[in-house]
């Protein structure tokens, strides 16, 4: 009975059935194949012409302006051409066109890598300041002709020199720069030359070169106290252990200090209400 009803409201209804863009479709009962829902119609393709080459074009969407991949790669917009000042080349002295962002930027001075290599390879003559001896310089920073009126332009403070250090401090262990003697342990020591002074004490001691996995441990946990009964030497993960071991017995302890505390505090309030009930005439215990 359902099915019979369905195909006869199918039959009332084939002129609002949507064949879906395929009107040969054979039909059964009157109604097509490909049926669509009722009241839902697509957009046909409107007729448009082509930005860049002018020739009509068919298509759904309501943004295209291109009529293929080609024509929309040669229409996209340009980029504006960048702004130009015409300078002189420093090295050569010939008229060339840089670009305003490179002069903002102190660059754009040379008109070729040539020329710019080639003034890289040319000195300046210039006089000393301490001695007004010419001579032909580098770089730019060069100032003085020898090292013999560098060391007068710092005794007389024209330069902000500060001398190496012998001992620095970096967050709380003490760092030492090696002496002409202590050349042997230089694989040790960083790019500036320091060394942390308790390694270097405990490779003192052993007559060897201490290796990237081995640690030098402080008993008593003051990274600045470097003597020899103090320091301990560990591997990566056995120093890890010990150091794990005491911080737990360091909470263990501090457990036990606050357990006895707190003891210690009843024993006294008890004693003094003991007092106060006994002068007051009240029997306690």
């Amino acid at each position: 009975m359902e099915d019979n009803k369905c195909q006869n409201y199918q039959l009332l209804n084939v002129k609002d059935v949507d064949t879906n863009g395929f009107p040969g479709l054979k039909t059964q009962n009157g109604v097509p194949n490909a049926v669509a829902p009722i009241g839902i119609e697509k957009e046909g393709r409107k007729h448009k012409s082509c930005h860049y080459c002018g020739q009509p074009y068919k298509s759904r969407k309501a943004t295209s302006k291109f009529c293929s991949r080609n024509c929309a790669y040669k229409g996209r917009p340009k980029a504006l051409p960048r702004c130009r000042i015409l300078t002189i080349c420093k090295h050569c002295g010939h008229n060339f066109l840089s670009r305003f962002s490179e002069l903002k930027r102190y660059k754009g001075v040379y008109c070729s890598r040539k020329c710019y290599f080639d003034s890289r390879k040319d000195s300046i003559l210039v006089n000393c300041v301490i001695c007004h001896k010419q001579f032909k310089r580098k770089s730019l920073k060069n100032k003085y002709c020898s090292r013999k009126c560098f060391n007068k332009a710092v005794k007389l403070k024209l330069i902000k020199y500060k001398p190496k250090l012998l001992r620095r401090i970096n967050k709380g262990y003490i760092l030492v720069s090696l002496n002409g003697s202590e050349l042997f342990f230089s694989q040790m020591a960083d790019k500036a030359g320091y060394v942390y002074e308790h390694r270097l004490i405990m490779a003192k001691h052993l007559g060897r070169c201490l290796l990237s996995y081995e640690v030098v441990h402080h008993k008593n946990g003051i990274k600045g106290d470097n003597r020899l009964t103090n320091l301990e030497l560990y591997s990566r993960s056995s120093h890890m252990t010990s150091h794990n071991k005491g911080y737990q017995d360091g909470y263990r302890q501090g457990w036990i200090d606050g357990r006895n505390n707190k003891i210690i505090s009843l024993t006294k309030e008890n004693i003094t209400m003991k007092n106060i009930l006994q002068n007051n005439g009240v029997k306690y215990g």
